[in-house]
């Protein structure tokens, strides 16, 4: 490799190199950005998709033809058991300026 093709090389790599750092970073801003502006939609959407647990049984389910897989109690019971969690911080959540106004008496509203 003669010098010529390694300075030629080095450029392309750094060009490269912080035309992609730069992009990622564009992406990353662009999506805390959008997280914080729509925070409450986001939070349902992913609370959403993170508990439809039962679609990819239920696509299985239908491309095999099967018929009463699995036990309903099974299914409520274990339903009922992973959506206590998200049930219980939205149901009984105070709003952040509560909590903070409980946790420090002291600080003015």
């Amino acid at each position: 490799m003669t010098n010529s093709q390694r300075k030629k090389l080095t450029f392309y790599f750094y060009f490269y190199f912080y035309f992609l750092f730069n992009f990622l970073d564009g992406i990353l801003l662009f999506g805390i950005v959008v997280f914080y502006a729509f925070q409450g939609l986001v939070v349902f959407v992913f609370t959403f998709l993170l508990y439809s647990f039962w679609v990819p049984q239920i696509i299985h389910n239908v491309k095999n033809d099967c018929r009463k897989p699995l036990n309903m109690t099974y299914v409520v019971v274990s339903s009922a058991s992973r959506l206590f969690l998200p049930l219980c911080t939205t149901l009984f959540s105070r709003p952040p300026r509560e909590k903070l106004a409980s946790t420090a008496p002291f600080v003015l509203s």
